[in-house]
C-alpha cells in the first residue's frame, strides 16, 4: 500500500511545488503501471499464520527438490536431501520425486492433503488432487505443531520395478521463521522413521 501525505505549501512556492508534485505523480503512475506489467508487488501482506500454508502466488518464487530412494548400504527408504532451508513469506514449490516401489498405506488422515496453498498437490505433474488412495501411499512428508497437522503430502508409490518415480509436487508458504521438523507418517519401518536423514529432517525458514 502507498501512503499519501498532504504537505503545507508556502504560496510564493506553489507554483514550482505544483510542477514538482505533476512531475511526480506522473513518474508514479508511471512506474506503477510498469511495475503491474512486469508482476512487481506493490506491497506484502501481514497477520498471515505462522504455519505453512498461505495465499500462495501463481508464480512460486523457490523450488525444492527432493528425491525419495533407497539408500545402497542399509536398504532403507531416504528423503535426500532431508535438511533444507527456504524463505519465509514466499511461495515455495516443493517437488517429490519418489523410486520407492513398495506401498506402506496410511490412514484416511494422512491420505489428504493438508497445509499446502489450495489445498492440493499434483500427481506426475497432470492431476491435482486433495486426496490419493490411502493403499496406494508409500510416504508422507508431514509436519506437525503442537500436535495439530500443519502440513500433509501423500506420495504415491512408484510404478513398476521403481525406475520411473512418482511425483508430488505441491506449494506452501511459511509465513514465519524458524526451524520446522517433518516426518514420514507412513509405517515404512521403525529404523528410517525414527533416524534423521532418513524418513525425518528439518527444514530451516530464514
Amino acid at each position: 500500500m502507498i501512503a499519501h501525505a498532504t504537505l503545507p505549501v508556502h504560496s510564493d512556492l506553489h507554483i514550482a511545488v505544483g510542477a514538482s508534485v505533476t512531475v511526480f505523480v506522473t513518474a508514479l503512475l508511471t512506474w506503477m503501471v510498469a511495475a503491474a506489467v512486469m508482476g512487481v508487488p506493490l506491497g506484502s501482506s501481514t497477520g498471515a499464520p505462522s504455519a505453512p500454508g498461505g495465499s500462495g502466488g501463481t508464480s512460486p518464487t523457490q523450488t525444492v527438490y527432493l528425491t525419495i530412494q533407497i539408500n545402497p548400504g542399509n536398504g532403507w527408504p531416504q528423503y535426500v536431501p532431508a535438511n533444507f532451508s527456504v524463505a519465509a513469506h514466499v511461495p515455495v514449490r516443493i517437488t517429490i520425486s519418489n523410486y520407492d516401489n513398495g506401498s506402506s498405506g496410511v490412514s484416511g488422515e494422512f491420505a489428504m492433503v493438508r497445509g499446502t496453498v489450495g489445498g492440493t498437490e499434483t500427481l506426475n505433474g497432470t492431476d491435482t488432487v486433495s486426496q490419493v488412495d490411502p493403499a496406494t501411499v508409500a510416504h508422507t512428508f508431514t509436519i506437525f505443531q503442537g500436535g495439530a497437522v500443519l502440513l500433509n503430502a501423500p506420495v504415491p508409490v512408484a510404478a513398476g520395478s521403481g525406475a520411473v518415480p512418482s511425483e508430488v509436487s505441491f506449494v506452501v508458504e511459511f509465513n514465519s521463521t524458524g526451524i520446522f521438523t517433518w516426518n514420514c507418517m507412513a509405517p515404512c519401518g521403525s529404523g528410517p522413521m525414527s533416524t534423521p536423514g532418513f524418513m525425518t529432517g528439518s527444514i530451516s525458514v530464514e
